[in-house]
Formats: C-alpha cells, structure tokens, sequence
C-alpha cells in the first residue's frame, strides 16, 4: 500500500506534464490539491483546471479551408481587321471610300469580286456606281498623262547595189552561152547566182533579176 501511495503523485505528476504539453495551463497558486481516494495525504502539485481557449482532449481542430484557385487570365480581345494602308487600291483600282465601303477597310476573299473593297450593308446599287464613277472621275483627272511608247521606225530593207560588171551581156540566152562555152555544171551555175544573192540560176528567168544577169556573167567568164 505504501508503495501505491508513492507512485500515485509521480503517475499524476507525468500525467499533468503531458496534458500542459497537449494545451492545458498551469494550476494557480490558490487551487486546492487533489486529494487520493484511499485515505492517504493530499497529493500537491496536481493541476486541475485547464485553459478554456484550449481544444478539449482528441478533438482535432478544423483544417484551414483550400485555397482558392487562381483565377483566369482575361481573354484576349480579337483581333482586329487589318486597316487599309494609305492610298492603297483595290483590284478594280478604286481607294477606300467611306460612304460606301465597309469601316474595316476589307476586302472580299472569295468570289467575282475577290480583293475588292466590301460593300456596306444596306447601300443603294446607285450610289455605289455614282461613288466609283467619282472615284474613277477623279483618278482619271489626278493622274498624269502617260506618253505613248512607239518603237523607232525601221530603216527600209533594201537590196545591197550590184557590183559594177561588164553590161555587154544583159540577157539570160547570151549569159547560157558563156556557160555553155565554160562547159559549167549546173551546180557551178547555181553557185555562181548564189555569191551575188540569188537562190539559184533560175532567179534569172524574173523580169526584176534581170539586173544579176551582167554581175553572173562576170563571176563565170572569170572562171577557168
């Protein structure tokens, strides 16, 4: 029994230890001792009353609500239609104009009228042709004239002169007789004609070759 009473105020004692280290405060000074049921002296150094603030035994406290989430990033506004650049024309080769045109200065992208300029909603068809019939007015006006291109005149092509020859043969049967007298083949003959620009002996033969004839003579009467 001796020995149950000793061990009773150290087993308080830890236990008090370890309920300060969970939350609970100290006993005061003016607090009365616990007293052990079995009749023994009063056990000091128990500390009965607890912090009020203090969560009661085993009870876990509330966890800290989660955080909230980032929020979004704003969209990015769209973007917008590309403006027509100064004195840009489109492919009629009218500028943008805004009695008629569209205020995003675009242009069509498919169809009959691809890279014109898009027409406004609800525009009379007579004010789009009085406009362009303006606009092609006054970029007729603006513009300057631009001086027709002509090609130099080209030189007449004529015949080089014949070469001074003997005039005593002049006919085509007195030229036939110097070839014959030469013995010459018909491909000297030819050959002849060709040096002084003929196609062939037969040239001869036209009334406006007839001027070849004496120069003929003379190549052939030079032969051996």
């Amino acid at each position: 029994m001796k020995e149950l009473k000793e061990l009773v105020p150290i087993l308080l004692n830890i236990l008090t230890d370890a309920l300060i280290e969970l939350g609970y405060s100290t006993v005061p000074e003016d607090t009365p001792t616990l007293s052990v049921s079995t009749g023994g002296a009063p056990l000091s150094g128990v500390r009965s009353e607890v912090d009020p603030s203090a969560p009661p035994m085993g009870e876990i406290p509330p966890a800290a609500p989660p955080a909230a989430p980032p929020a979004a990033p704003p969209a990015a506004p769209p973007a917008a239609p590309p403006a027509a650049t100064p004195g840009e024309l489109d492919k009629r080769g009218f500028p943008w104009d805004k009695r008629i045109h569209s205020s995003g200065k675009t242009k069509y992208k498919s169809g009959a009228n691809k890279d014109t300029w898009k027409i406004k909603k609800n525009v009379p068809p007579g004010l789009v042709a009085s406009v362009e019939a303006e606009l092609t007015a006054s970029m007729g006006a603006a513009a300057p004239p631009v001086p027709p291109t002509t090609a130099p005149p080209v030189p007449p092509t004529t015949a080089p002169p014949a070469p001074a020859a003997d005039q005593s043969i002049t006919t085509f049967p007195a030229l036939m007789n110097i070839v014959t007298e030469k013995g010459l083949l018909t491909e000297d003959f030819n050959a002849a004609c060709i040096s002084v620009g003929l196609a062939s002996f037969e040239d001869l033969l036209k009334p406006d070759k007839a001027q070849y004839i004496p120069l003929v003579a003379d190549i052939i009467s030079k032969k051996a």
